[in-house]
């Protein structure tokens, strides 16, 4: 039998609403105040009984999941390696947890992942850059599903706020240097591990033949 926050309350002699509000989702927004040394007291009765939250119940209650989705692109390079981590620690710094997956380059595995982010009621979905081939009809669902999300580089959707690099301004400055030094027959080369038939449409080569 699952251990729950009332057991845990019970255990330490107080009332289920001081328990929820260390254990609960977002729980420094909570209206219950709780001094700091219960507050450890919680968290150590927690741990020692092997309390889990029941996070359906929770978000069924204050509509409230406490998690935010990653669905990451072309996770072996070590740039995107970079992103996903900075985002995950500012995820948590905000009392979220992260719902993560990787989509391995296939358009398939966007559909699957952005349908698990709706059974486990997201509270924001965060793109990390995503691809050109990613599928339009998963795209409409995300804008239709009223979730907040946000795009960490990648190709720009449009109804979507995004952050990322100007690599075509980096390119242009690159050049003008080259052209500066007097070089005039210019060559790029791309290294490209994308799927066969989305072969040039990754973003950054695309804004550097570009720039």
């Amino acid at each position: 039998m699952s251990v729950t926050q009332t057991d845990i309350a019970r255990r330490l002699g107080i009332s289920q609403p001081a328990v929820g509000a260390v254990l609960g989702n977002h729980s420094r927004h909570s209206r219950v105040r709780v001094r700091a040394d219960l507050r450890r007291r919680v968290l150590a009765t927690a741990s020692r009984l092997g309390y889990r939250p029941h996070r359906y119940a929770q978000a069924m209650r204050n509509g409230r999941s406490g998690m935010i989705g990653f669905i990451q692109f072309g996770g072996f390079l070590h740039v995107a390696i970079q992103r996903a981590l900075h985002a995950a620690k500012a995820v948590h710094q905000q009392d979220y947890r992260l719902l993560a997956t990787d989509t391995l380059w296939h358009p398939d595995g966007v559909k699957d992942a952005f349908n698990t982010m709706l059974d486990e009621r997201v509270e924001g979905l965060l793109l990390i850059g995503p691809s050109a081939w990613f599928p339009r009809s998963v795209l409409r669902q995300i804008l239709t599903s009223k979730i907040p999300v946000v795009s960490l580089s990648g190709v720009r959707f449009r109804g979507i706020p995004q952050v990322r690099s100007d690599v075509r301004q980096g390119m242009f400055i690159l050049t003008q240097h080259l052209l500066g030094l007097g070089y005039r027959r210019l060559a790029m080369l791309v290294a490209w591990g994308g799927p066969p038939d989305a072969e040039m449409k990754a973003w950054p080569t695309l804004e550097r033949v570009a720039g």
